[in-house]
């Protein structure tokens, strides 16, 4: 695995990522460990199927408004002079 080097790299990891070690941290905190916890392997996928997982169901609950901020700024960016995008 390589380290992300840019930053759409690197919102991807913590967007995927960071959700799901999020959970591992809580659930083994609330029940304990179990066997397979000791497998750095197992407790990334977990944390990655578990980001995905709260990822779509963010994206089930708030996709429209997301996608209508971004029409909003790239129809701002488009008027702006210098072609930026603009989130206000």
């Amino acid at each position: 695995m390589t380290v992300p080097e840019s930053l759409a790299q690197l919102s991807l990891f913590v967007f995927f990522i960071v959700p799901g070690i999020a959970f591992g941290t809580v659930r083994v905190a609330l029940r304990g460990h179990r066997a397979v916890d000791t497998s750095a392997g197992a407790r990334i996928l977990e944390a990655l199927f578990v980001g995905v997982l709260f990822d779509a169901v963010y994206l089930l609950v708030f996709g429209r408004l997301v996608v209508e901020l971004f029409k909003t700024a790239v129809r701002n960016s488009s008027a702006s002079p210098s072609g930026r995008l603009c989130w206000h």
